[in-house]
């Protein structure tokens, strides 16, 4: 059967016609009884841990603010400090976390380099989520990094929100016990309306009306919150974690990178000393219908992106 088998028009028939008829025994060798083996290998020698040491030993510039470098590059969680709090209170911990932006941001760097191979690249980034301890965010991103490349390999077109969601239900096959894991959840959410929406302001909109239903699981929802991610999150995800993140290459940056961060810093305590509602409702999603919220917000993006394609077609026709 050749590669074409697939229109490329209809990527729903495209994604779910693999997984019911073409091929499974390729996919689920590849994902199954290679790639998951391969992460429990490293994990059970402690090379994760061993290299995320590794990593904040070599965070060696003297910055003032080193939780957030040693949060952004290594992946270490925020200890509980005033730090900690003004990123809660602010609804913007979940920006503190090495997630699937981190992967895509050091992959462009890595293609930057002429004589690097593809391969190498595979290598790197698999070795970067180690040294992150494979984070829920970042095995997700993991996954959903391979499953793409898979994806183009077997010209399968599957869509990038069909990636995100099959990804996540990877990381819940490697790790069960994550299944209530907040930062997982959020993190599959995040990447199915980061795919849907070009803008990081419309992006950081969606995202933070999407996960309301959670959001009381984590921290209390307030107008404040609201604002402060629709104001700073696109500012701290744009800009500052790229310029933290180079930082930890070329350490020279730091001055520059920690005068931006105190301005931000300045910034978000003058906003939460502002006289807002402090809470706007207490209802929260029961865990248990998380992980169906999420594949129902999957349905409604595929399928009305499918229906748009559509209708391009018809108005060419």
């Amino acid at each position: 059967m050749s590669k074409n088998y697939f229109p490329r028009i209809d990527e729903s028939l495209n994604f779910w016609n693999f997984l019911c008829y073409r091929n499974k025994e390729e996919f689920f060798v590849f994902f199954i009884l290679v790639f998951i083996p391969f992460l429990f290998f490293f994990d059970s020698f402690k090379l994760s841990q061993s290299l995320h040491q590794l990593c904040l030993n070599n965070l060696s510039f003297d910055s003032s603010i080193p939780e957030i470098y040693q949060a952004l590059i290594c992946g270490k969680r925020l200890p509980y400090s005033e730090l900690r709090e003004l990123f809660v209170k602010g609804g913007l911990i979940h920006l503190m976390i090495v997630s699937g932006t981190h992967l895509i941001f050091l992959e462009r760097l890595l293609l930057k380099i002429p004589f690097l191979k593809t391969n190498f690249i595979y290598f790197f980034l698999t070795l970067y989520a180690l040294t992150s301890q494979l984070n829920p965010p970042i095995l997700r991103a993991l996954f959903s990094f391979f499953l793409s490349k898979f994806s183009k390999k077997w010209n399968l077109f599957w869509s990038p929100i069909s990636i995100t969601l099959l990804s996540g239900f990877l990381c819940l096959l490697y790790r069960p016990n994550d299944q209530d894991s907040f930062s997982l959840q959020l993190s599959v959410l995040a990447s199915l309306l980061h795919h849907s929406f070009k803008s990081p302001l419309k992006c950081s909109f969606f995202i933070y009306l999407l996960i309301l239903p959670l959001i009381n699981h984590w921290q209390e929802l307030s107008s404040l919150t609201v604002l402060i991610n629709w104001i700073i999150a696109p500012v701290i995800s744009s800009f500052l974690f790229p310029l933290s993140f180079l930082t930890g290459f070329f350490p020279f940056l730091y001055v520059f990178s920690d005068f931006s961060w105190s301005i931000c810093l300045k910034i978000l305590k003058f906003i939460q000393q502002l006289p807002f509602d402090k809470s706007l409702h207490n209802w929260c999603l029961p865990k248990k219908w998380i992980w169906f919220y999420i594949i129902f917000i999957w349905f409604v993006l595929f399928h009305f992106k499918s229906f748009l394609i559509r209708m391009k077609i018809k108005r060419k026709s």
